[in-house]
C-alpha cells in the first residue's frame, strides 16, 4: 500500500479492498515477523500472465493514473462520463482485436 500511495495509484478508499482481495485469492501473504506483504508463487504467475498479455498496457501504473485522473475530471465536470466510457470501450476493443477476439457492446 505504501508503494501505491507513493506512486499515486488508486485511492485511499480502495487500498484495503485491493489488499484484502489479493490475500483472499492467495496472491499475497503477510509475513509473520516483519509484517510485510509478499507475493505467493500463484501471485507471481498471475502477474506474469497479465503483464505479458495484450491487456498489459491497461494494467500499468500509467493506465491507473490516467483512470484516476479521468474520474477526477468527471467528478469536476471537465469530462463527460459517456466520452470516458467510449474511450475505455475503444481501448478494450482494440486489445481484444489484437488478441484475436471481438467485442460487440453496441452503442456509439
Amino acid at each position: 500500500m505504501m508503494l501505491m500511495k507513493k506512486k499515486n495509484i488508486g485511492r485511499p478508499s480502495t487500498y484495503a479492498k485491493v489488499l484484502e482481495a489479493n490475500m483472499r485469492h492467495g496472491y499475497v501473504i503477510e509475513t509473520k515477523k516483519a509484517k510485510f506483504i509478499v507475493p505467493t508463487s500463484l501471485g507471481m504467475r498471475v502477474y506474469d500472465v497479465l503483464t505479458s498479455s495484450p491487456f498489459a498496457p491497461l494494467l500499468s501504473e500509467e493506465a491507473s493514473r490516467v483512470l484516476e485522473e479521468s474520474l477526477d475530471k468527471i467528478e469536476q465536470g471537465d469530462l463527460k462520463a459517456s466520452d470516458f466510457v467510449v474511450s475505455i470501450k475503444d481501448e478494450i476493443s482494440q486489445r481484444l482485436k489484437e488478441a484475436g477476439f471481438t467485442l460487440n457492446l453496441g452503442g456509439p
